[in-house]
This record gives C-alpha cells, structure tokens and sequence, in this order.
C-alpha cells in the first residue's frame, strides 16, 4: 500500500505537532538531578558527625558520691548534712534513698 505525497505530509505534520506538544510538557532532566543531589548531598552532610573532644567525666556530687557508697555497702539510711536518707528496695534500682 502505497501513499500519496499529500498523505505524508499530512501524517508528518500532525507527528510534529505531537511531538512539540511532547516537548512542552517534558521537564528536563537535569533539572531533577540537580534537585536530587541537593537533597543527598545535604543529608550526608548533616549525617556526618563532626569529631569533638572528650573532656573527661564530670566530678560527681559529695552527696551523691556519699549516697552511692551507702548503696553499696546496703545500709538501710545515711546521714549527710545532719540529714537522714532512709533507703526503700526497688525493683530496678536495687535502693532508692528519701529524705525522712
């Protein structure tokens, strides 16, 4: 089946025109990429942690020092301060020391 030369260039016409409206709605790809490495090159630079220096541990409070040692011995109270602390068991956490 052979065509006319009008039949062609009526189909070649109506393909251009398909394809410029194609093109229209095509959004260029680069512009996506752009976007996507923006977007992971943000998240592995937060995800990095920045090296800090360890300073040590804290000194620990005279009370708390005086509490853990009453704890580990498992007296029932302690004094500090010219206060008493009486010690309640606890499931978790072995004693728990109050104030009376």
């Amino acid at each position: 089946m052979y065509m006319d030369e009008y039949e062609l260039d009526e189909r070649l016409g109506k393909i251009e025109d398909r394809l410029d409206d194609l093109e229209d709605a095509l959004v260029p790809r680069s512009g996506i990429i752009k976007v996507n490495k923006t977007i992971k090159k943000n998240k592995t630079s937060s995800s990095k942690k920045k090296g800090t220096k360890k300073k040590g541990t804290k000194k620990t409070n005279e009370f708390f020092e005086t509490m853990l040692q009453a704890k580990r011995e498992k007296a029932k109270s302690f004094q500090y301060n010219g206060k008493t602390y009486v010690g309640k068991k606890h499931k978790n956490l072995g004693l728990v020391y109050r104030r009376k």
